[in-house]
Formats: structure tokens, sequence, C-alpha cells
């Protein structure tokens, strides 16, 4: 299973991960439903954020976070994904951001798939000369061994 939290680090640990966040989280997971098909997780806890853009100066704030992972199988080998995150900013109440990330998986021969998906990310208060609504889209071949 992929990182419950992309842009914090491990529970209790500091440091810079790849989106240019950073700070340590402490939080839980609910496993909601879990069935041959279907997978829901609640992700829920407390996080301290540091927005560290690329020019200016770094913004550190005490936040929480919210997560939902869905996950349908199809066969064994092929399925869909979808990822929902609130991150609240708790030193500014009107300040947040969210993801929502889809993910399809079909295996073509064994042991090769292809796996596509699209990222967006809202901020609803960016940087000066940021927009709010980022997207990233990939389309790969994954070989499994």
């Amino acid at each position: 299973m992929r990182a419950a939290f992309p842009f914090l680090t491990k529970p209790g640990a500091g440091g810079k991960t790849g989106n240019k966040l950073r700070g340590p989280a402490a939080g839980a997971t609910l496993r909601a439903v879990a069935s041959l098909k279907n997978e829901l997780s609640l992700d829920a806890g407390l996080s301290w954020n540091a927005d560290n853009p690329v020019a200016g100066d770094v913004n550190s704030y005490p936040g929480g976070y919210f997560q939902t992972d869905f996950t349908h199988n199809w066969t064994a080998t092929s399925k869909f994904q979808q990822r929902l995150l609130y991150v609240p900013n708790f030193a500014e109440g009107a300040r947040w951001r969210g993801e929502s990330e889809s993910t399809v998986i079909a295996a073509l021969l064994n042991p090769l798939a292809f796996k596509g998906f699209l990222l967006v990310c809202f901020n609803n208060e960016p940087p000066t000369g940021y927009k709010k609504v980022d997207t990233t889209t990939a389309l790969s071949f994954v070989y499994s061994f």
C-alpha cells in the first residue's frame, strides 16, 4: 500500500519530502470496508507543516489531515484507486489544502501492467504568483517481480 500522506513524513519524524512540505505527524487509520473487491480506509491526525516555496519565506504551521483511500479491484491484477485529502491550517483557519488522486492499473501481460493517474492539488490561498489548482497526469508501464 502507498504512503498514507505523501507530503508528510513518518509519524514522529521530521524531514523534507518530495513536494516541499515537512514536519512530524501522528494519527490513526481505520479500515472501514475490507472485502475481496473493495477497500476503504480513513486516516486522520495532527501534523506540523511547513510550506517551503522555491523562493520566499518558509511558512510553518500546526495543522491536521483527513484522508480517504478507496480501492476497487476489478481482477486480481487490475484496479481503480481514489484518494482524497484535506489539510486544514489551524493557525489560520481560512487556509487549507486538498488533493484528489485517481489511479487505474490494468494488467496487460503478467507481470506487466499499464498505470494511469490524475493528481489534482488545491491550495485555497497559494503564494503570490501561483495558481490555486495544480494537476499532474501520468501514464506508465509497471513491471512487478
